[in-house]
């Protein structure tokens, strides 16, 4: 068996940038079995003091782009595209957003970095992949 590649198209992530001021961007992948999945992180500037508010106003501005909640947990919200087929999406505050970092270290100091340039130091984490049709 081939390994699998499951790779977003471009104008996933063009269009996830419309959901306001991207502060930092880094891709990630990952493997699972003979699955290699590669994804983008976008962090958002968050533009207000209260970090469940800036987490609300990024979700509504992505449901404006036609993204619909499936799913909500005590620190993540999931949603699809009604324009694009087998992405998911994460939203979620960039202080919660769990990664491993002896793998992808490079997203921790991305977020770092991010939230020094946040206007009120409340980035908000996009994490959007590819998943199988």
């Amino acid at each position: 068996m081939f390994p699998i590649d499951l790779r977003l198209d471009a104008g996933v992530v063009r269009e996830l940038r419309g959901a306001g001021k991207i502060l930092a961007e880094v891709e990630w992948d990952d493997t699972w079995g003979d699955v290699n999945i590669f994804g983008r992180i976008l962090i958002v500037d968050g533009g207000e003091p209260d970090i469940n508010t800036a987490v609300a106003d990024v979700t509504a501005r992505l449901e404006e782009l036609d993204w619909k909640v499936v799913s909500r947990h005590a620190n993540q919200i999931f949603l699809e595209s009604g324009s694009w087929e087998n992405v998911i999406l994460g939203v979620e505050r960039a202080d919660t957003f769990s990664f491993d970092e002896s793998r992808e270290g490079r997203v921790g100091l991305t977020i770092q970095s991010a939230t020094k340039r946040s206007k009120n130091g409340t980035p908000v984490v996009m994490h959007v992949r590819p998943v199988e049709s």
